[in-house]
């Protein structure tokens, strides 16, 4: 899985840009999800529905179930990364393209310039611009309106991912090294091999232990 955010000032056409990449994306047989950032707060539960008077009376998290939705209200008191967020509700998807996150850390970035609105990088950490105008850079330079090319991009991106692994303790992550990274992926896909009653490529795997 690949997580992507795209970032860029207001009214550059980061909404516009994920809709065409997300149709490219679901031609080519990829699983697409989305994450948005939004900063000042939102709502989902609306006042009158169950959901929201459990929420009201304290609930910490509620699960809205119907045949093929799924929808999670979960209470936080911590910065949660778009990474965590994918892994947690999107792992199923092949990419996941996240809007905003401009100062999340350790998440591939898009840059969005526009003429006219905003033509000048902030972002030192992106992998590369969408602009569609010429500009003089050392990272490659997308055009927004080829989203075909961008998604070339994306896939070879994909080739340099080596998967996530988090540790959670008491649902508070905990940072690991990248030798620990290691050790611990290393460790758990050597034993979890032996158990493995079906062939095919292990994609993910949840380990959730109650002490």
């Amino acid at each position: 899985m690949l997580v992507l955010s795209i970032t860029g000032a207001s009214d550059t056409g980061k909404t516009r840009l994920i809709t065409s990449l997300i149709k490219e994306l679901t031609k080519r047989g990829y699983r697409v999800g989305c994450i948005k950032h939004c900063p000042e707060g939102f709502e989902l539960d609306h006042p009158g529905k169950d959901s929201h008077r459990f929420r009201k009376e304290g609930a910490w998290g509620v699960v809205v179930y119907s045949p093929g939705q799924i929808g999670v209200i979960k209470t936080t008191d911590e910065q949660v990364q778009p990474g965590d967020l994918a892994i947690d509700h999107l792992s199923g998807c092949d990419f996941v393209l996240a809007e905003g996150f401009k100062n999340a850390k350790k998440i591939r970035k898009f840059e969005l310039l526009r003429k006219g609105i905003d033509e000048e990088p902030k972002t030192e950490d992106a992998v590369a611009i969408i602009s569609d105008f010429e500009l003089n850079t050392d990272k490659p330079v997308l055009h927004p309106d080829e989203p075909g090319r961008i998604i070339d991009f994306l896939e070879i991106l994909t080739k340099e991912e080596n998967g996530v692994v988090r540790l959670q303790i008491n649902d508070k992550n905990i940072p690991l090294n990248p030798f620990l990274k290691t050790t611990l992926k290393n460790t758990i896909l050597g034993l979890v091999s032996s158990l493995k009653k079906k062939e095919g490529v292990t994609k993910r795997i949840d380990i959730k232990l109650e002490v």
